[in-house]
């Protein structure tokens, strides 16, 4: 496979994880809001299904997937609420997961927003010091570069900008910068022994992509620079392509062990001590609002520490592939 293609999708790769992951933990500058006219049109939150399919081979199935027609043409990249509750005893406590992407369409956030007036308390990520609460809209200045490019080239929306954090049951549960440091500094990682194991992962990925392609040519979407800059649909075109890539099983383990411990391990749990002081409290009904990357392990946690079990999955449509 040549190496410009290899790289375009390895860049595909990398922003999907991202895009599951790591935007929040990266600041939460956004533009001032802007007024839409709301629409009618909406995604559907599908009616919950019974979670038969507890022990997957593939953890990350349950939180994130394409929906696709007879033809098997993608219609829609989707993500999912999963309810927990406890695996004995009375269901006095229930935890939905609700995992995002964080750009996608305006009307899927604003689905989210009225999924999240049905909780006690609504944990939610931002690598930022304690008690950090995003404005209404977002603040001044405009997205960060990185969010700002993905919703340019998907012609999408950002979750910091349409997502309301100022309601009253929402509460931070994520680390600190300075937590964060400590942590990696606490496992013997400079910044120096973080690029080394970036770039490791990295030429691991390329290596398995490069298998993929070798033993199935077609397994690996093309979009050319061409098409980017110039074709009308290549917005859909890479949309198409990235949502491939998130609904990828092996997705989340695309930048491999080193940003998974120190973007989703770590941070999870400090989410988890948060949850447990609401425990303490008595709150009844909690949910975690996360990157849909971080739910296969907050589901690990959940079952072995806090005894709960998977109840019931609902979808929410992310973005329109049609």
């Amino acid at each position: 496979m040549p190496t410009a293609r290899m790289s375009r999708w390895l860049f595909c790769s990398f922003a999907a994880y991202a895009l599951t992951v790591g935007l929040p933990a990266i600041g939460f500058s956004a533009p001032p809001a802007t007024v839409e006219p709301e629409t009618s049109e909406k995604p559907s939150v599908e009616p919950k299904t019974d979670a038969d399919e507890t022990k997957l081979e593939h953890p990350e199935s349950r939180y994130i997937r394409i929906r696709r027609n007879d033809d098997g043409e993608p219609l829609a990249l989707e993500t999912s609420i999963v309810r927990f509750v406890p695996a004995a005893g009375k269901p006095d406590v229930v935890l939905d997961l609700i995992g995002a992407v964080h750009v996608g369409d305006t009307s899927y956030y604003r689905t989210l927003n009225e999924e999240f007036t049905k909780y006690d308390v609504v944990l939610y990520e931002l690598v930022a010091e304690k008690g950090t609460r995003v404005p209404k809209g977002g603040r001044k200045g405009g997205d960060m570069f990185p969010v700002q490019m993905l919703k340019n080239m998907l012609k999408l929306d950002s979750q910091l900008r349409v997502v309301d954090y100022s309601k009253e049951n929402f509460k931070h549960a994520d680390m600190s910068p300075a937590e964060m440091k400590k942590a990696m500094e606490e496992r013997g990682d400079t910044g120096f022994t973080l690029i080394l194991g970036i770039l490791r992962d990295m030429i691991r990925e390329s290596n398995r992509m490069a298998a993929k392609q070798a033993a199935d040519p077609g397994s690996v979407p093309q979009i050319s620079l061409m098409d980017l800059l110039f074709n009308p649909d290549g917005g859909k075109k890479l949309r198409r392509m990235m949502a491939l890539q998130l609904g990828d099983p092996q997705a989340s383990a695309a930048l491999g062990e080193t940003l998974n411990t120190l973007l989703v391990e770590d941070r999870n749990q400090a989410a988890l001590k948060v949850y447990q002081e609401e425990l303490d409290k008595g709150t009844k009904k909690i949910a975690i609002f996360y990157g849909a990357a971080h739910m296969p392990d907050f589901e690990e946690r959940l079952v072995k520490k806090f005894g709960m079990k998977v109840d019931n999955v609902r979808w929410v449509e992310a973005w329109d592939l049609k």
